[in-house]
């Protein structure tokens, strides 16, 4: 949520480091009445001497209430319009984009970049999945992020393919930081596999 926030759409968009809260906590006091936050632990484990042990603890947010789904999906919020099905995959797609080609400006992917990134996996295997789903209303400034992507070959391109790769996706590894600029296809072969012909046609 942290990162979504600093995340600006539009001609002028982009993502905004600096714009992140400094305490993720923050988030449940600009969101304190439509957000709730809960502990899931992702398993358990036993120590040396028998007793169970967290593995790993996330945190999930979800909407404080049913309430709060209906209202936003009702004719009383002003942002109704904003919660149709098309608009958030394009926003969604639209904002994964901008935070690629933040994260890729800065020179090849590391663990360190991806830990300092934690949105950078997630936004490397949906914004082309998004982007099918709403291939009907793509607009020039949507492709030109698309393209900036693509082309730019030595940064943009390999860094997305490092961290998920279109070609391989059933590979167990969640990235691959090893692979060179000699590995890749050509953009337009990408832009093929992703399946949207207003891309090809960029």
């Amino acid at each position: 949520m942290v990162e979504i926030l600093a995340i600006e759409n539009g001609d002028q968009g982009g993502f905004f480091p600096e714009e992140r809260l400094p305490d993720p906590t923050d988030i449940m006091t600009v969101c304190s009445s439509l957000i709730t936050l809960n502990l899931i632990d992702d398993g358990e484990d036993n120590d040396d001497s028998g007793n169970s042990v967290n593995i790993d603890r996330r945190i999930q947010i979800q909407l404080a209430h049913f309430s709060v789904k209906e209202f936003l999906l009702s004719d009383q919020c002003a942002f109704e319009k904003n919660f149709r099905s098309q608009i958030c995959h394009f926003t969604i797609a639209e904002n994964c984009l901008h935070y690629l080609l933040h994260l890729c400006q800065n020179g090849p992917v590391t663990e360190e970049v991806i830990k300092q990134y934690p949105l950078a996996l997630y936004a490397a295997e949906h914004w082309w999945q998004r982007t099918q789903t709403i291939s009907g209303v793509l607009d020039d400034t949507f492709l030109d992020l698309i393209s900036r992507l693509l082309t730019n070959e030595d940064a943009s391109l390999l860094s997305w393919a490092q961290l998920y790769n279109i070609d391989t996706p059933w590979r167990d590894f969640k990235f691959n930081l090893s692979l060179k600029p000699k590995d890749m296809a050509q953009p337009l072969c990408y832009a093929a596999h992703i399946g949207v012909p207003a891309i090809v046609e960029k």
